[in-house]
């Protein structure tokens, strides 16, 4: 009997929890000073949400965002068992001018509905002192998570030396292109309730690369100068530089949310005149949270040009340890039939760079661009894997068929040596095809053999006559006299037009700013039959960032959602499509970034959605 109430309670428990109405708020500050730095929350009160979609965030600038954070709790009050869960999407944004700044509606999908949120005002006054944050609607998330009100008596401060972020490299003095891992730990000998991060480094100089999801990240204690910490590993990135030189890798910060017990003023020392003296002791005092902004130490990177002695002509670029092998699926077949030529290149270091080896094919074989595939794995010790080029084959011709030796190319920064691999030669038997597609062998070659003399044509002839005229002074000798003048002009104006527009950098940009897109879009597409949710929503990114930063000459370091809006704003381009442009970046970056698990069907839309305003813009910027 005690079995059936206890499953009755939990049937009724589960039932209170799936009913509750679903709300979908806001919370911000209403007044902020110039250059402060505040934070914009969006809060859901169920975990099943999909879509986000944020508002613009017109003259703001964005510092970092949207972060995820998730709480949940439950209580039996009465006999009723109820569940709240709370989804907060958080941005860290400051106003760089003061007025008033207006933001607009967000809305999410939760349960198969569309909620929107509250648009609101926030005024930016240089004299400005912050205030607590507005809520839209029911009570949100971020009142739940903050700080506890002080104690009156006492204002805790965290020293420098209680909790700190500290970044390492695995080597300073890299070469060009060679892979450096960067590690952010967290020293602590407090309470951390939660890290968010503030600022991440810009890759203004190297390629960089994620390690943190796949890092095998846990926690130890040290002492360091006498003193206990509780040491954690926050996250581990791979760069690969791209400039020689020096190159500087900038502070993360990130906002940290402590536990500090403050110290109460103490009253008399004598537990019979006071009864409430015991409750004095340090155990009893109240914690509060505080809020600390950490930064990370700045790192430098010393990078070297590599070394020009030894350099082979295979050589493109790579820096590593790296193995080659080629296979051929057959070395006979009949004429117009295919074979398959594959190369494989793994290993680790900066294998996204690996381009396709050079093969000289014989001259009678159809050689088609080869298939390329990608298997990349990112964990704690960097990037490795294998980029695998897989050529296919026609032989037109019967006839006995040399394949050469292909190489391979690396500079290896351990030995600090260039390595050259080479595959194997193929010999391949070409036999007279069997007539299913066209034999060009046959009509080739012929046998004359004791025929020292053809036939005489005995079948009517066609003859026709010949104009006496001399080709000395014709139209067709002045003709050809005056090509060589003709092909020389045009290739004077033809030089001429091609070096100014290579020396229009800003124009060039701007004309492959569409076909550096397609090409991000197309891996894109390749990635979404694939399933392969992080590579797809790199290419999408990709796509969107460079085709901004390429079309309207905007460098990489200063793309952000601002200046995005303004250089759309300058083109004249309708704010109905700006808005949908940004609402796609925000689908993408949060899609990107968000633990939760994509479908692919989401994956269609926004590669739907970003297909679609690319061309929208470039139809506008024509008309």
């Amino acid at each position: 009997m005690r079995k059936c109430v206890y499953i009755l309670f939990l049937l009724f428990s589960a039932f209170q929890i799936w009913g509750q109405d679903v709300r979908f708020t806001v919370s911000s500050p209403t007044t902020v000073a110039v250059g402060q730095r505040f934070q914009i929350s969006f809060n859901v009160n169920t975990q099943n949400v999909r879509n986000f979609k944020a508002p613009t965030f017109k003259g703001l600038d964005i510092l970092s965002g949207p972060s995820q954070s998730v709480q949940s709790s439950y209580s039996y009050v009465n006999g009723v068992g109820s569940q709240s869960v709370n989804v907060s999407l958080s941005y860290v944004v400051a106003a760089p001018n003061t007025g008033n700044y207006n933001i607009g509606k967000a809305s999410i999908e939760a349960n198969g509905t569309v909620y929107e949120s509250d648009a609101f005002t926030i005024r930016a006054d240089k004299s400005a002192q912050p205030q607590q944050q507005r809520q839209g609607g029911a009570a949100s998330a971020s009142s739940a998570n903050a700080p506890q009100q002080q104690n009156a008596n006492a204002s805790p401060k965290i020293n420098d030396n209680d909790l700190y972020i500290k970044a390492t490299v695995s080597n300073a003095n890299p070469y060009i292109g060679e892979q450096v891992i960067v590690t952010y730990k967290i020293y602590t000998s407090i309470n951390v309730a939660r890290l968010n991060f503030v600022k991440t480094p810009s890759n203004k100089g190297f390629w960089l690369e994620d390690l943190t999801e796949n890092a095998n990240i846990g926690q130890q204690r040290e002492v360091i100068n006498g003193k206990q910490y509780v040491v954690a590993e926050i996250r581990r990135i791979a760069i690969f530089p791209q400039e020689i030189g020096k190159i500087s890798i900038e502070p993360m910060e990130v906002e940290a949310l402590a536990q500090v017990r403050v110290q109460q003023q103490r009253r008399a020392a004598d537990p019979f005149s006071d009864p409430f003296a015991f409750f004095d002791d340090a155990f009893f005092n109240p914690v509060v949270q505080v809020q600390k902004v950490l930064k990370s130490n700045t790192l430098t990177l010393n990078v070297k040009e590599l070394p020009e002695a030894g350099k082979p002509l295979s050589f493109s670029g790579n820096v590593g340890h790296f193995d080659f092998k080629t296979t051929l699926d057959k070395t006979k077949l009949k004429a117009n039939e295919a074979l398959t030529y594959k190369a494989v290149i793994s290993g680790s270091g900066n294998i996204g760079w690996i381009e396709k080896p050079s093969v000289e094919f014989p001259s009678d074989f159809d050689a088609y661009d080869p298939r390329t595939q990608e298997n990349i794995v990112r964990s704690a010790g960097g990037l490795s894997g294998s980029r695998s080029f897989e050529y296919l084959l026609v032989p037109r011709t019967q006839g006995q068929y040399t394949i050469p030796a292909a190489e391979f190319s690396y500079f290896d920064p351990s030995s600090k040596k260039y390595v050259t691999l080479t595959a194997p030669e193929y010999n391949i038997t070409v036999d007279k095809g069997d007539g299913k597609a066209p034999d060009l062998a046959g009509l080739q070659k012929k046998d004359y053999r004791n025929r020292d003399i053809e036939y005489i044509k005995t079948k009517n002839l066609h003859l026709t006559s010949v104009d006496a005229k001399l080709f000395f002074l014709s139209p067709l000798f002045w003709g050809l006299l005056a090509l060589p003048l003709i092909l020389f002009v045009f290739f004077f104006v033809w030089n001429k037009r091609r070096i100014a527009q290579q020396s229009d950098v800003v124009g060039m940009r701007n004309r492959k700013a569409l076909k550096e897109a397609q090409k991000c879009l197309r891996k894109a597409e390749t990635f979404l039959q694939d399933n392969q949710r992080d590579a797809f929503y790199i290419e999408i990114s990709q796509a969107l960032w460079g085709f901004l930063s390429q079309k309207f000459n905007i460098p990489v370091a200063d793309l952000s959602i601002e200046s995005v809006h303004n250089a759309l704003v300058g083109k004249q381009i309708t704010p109905e499509l700006i808005d949908q442009f940004i609402a796609t970046l925000n689908d993408c970056e949060f899609a990107r970034f968000a633990p939760t698990t994509t479908q692919k069907e989401d994956m269609q839309k926004i590669y739907d959605e970003a297909l679609d305003i690319i061309y929208k813009i470039v139809k506008e910027l024509k008309s």
